[in-house]
């Protein structure tokens, strides 16, 4: 296994691959011995990519998926626009018909942070939670955001 790091405004990312597929994005406390290949390259160039606000989709290589349910609705979850944001219940329902406690879960298993933005799926009352790091994380990248689109849409 192939890893590599990323400094993001959010902390370290750690990117795992193999030969085939990235295994992983993920948020660590601190960088170790990396060991890249050309898929932890390839997800770096993505990651820059939506550190400049632009559309990374689709992924500019392969990567793995718990489930068929995972996939669907990770890719449902990747056609929202940069600084929106959804409910659960919403995502469900865009991924046909899938509940939003299945999406939650797949939310919580999200292997690929901020490329698979599960950091914009939001509770009916609130943020909800975020594996990638907490909420206090999760409101970060959402502010972030905001204010990125807020910067872009002065230029226009």
């Amino acid at each position: 296994m192939n890893r590599d790091y990323f400094k993001t405004p959010f902390g370290w990312v750690e990117i795992r691959a193999d030969a085939r597929r990235v295994e992983g994005i993920l948020f660590v406390p601190e960088p170790l011995e990396a060991s890249a290949n050309e898929l932890t390259e390839r997800a770096k160039e993505a990651l820059e990519a939506f550190l400049m606000g632009k559309a990374v989709h689709p992924l500019p290589f392969p990567c793995a998926f718990a489930s068929e349910l995972s996939r669907r609705v990770l890719e449902e979850l990747a056609k929202l626009s940069f600084g929106e944001v959804v409910t659960y219940s919403e995502l469900g329902r865009r991924a046909l018909g899938v509940h939003q406690r299945a999406v939650a879960r797949v939310m919580a298993s999200n292997k690929i942070v901020l490329l698979y933005p599960c950091h914009r799926v939001v509770a009916q009352n609130g943020l909800g939670g975020y594996s990638g790091g907490g909420v206090e994380r999760k409101k970060a990248i959402l502010e972030w955001e905001k204010s990125l689109c807020a910067r872009e849409a002065k230029t226009e």
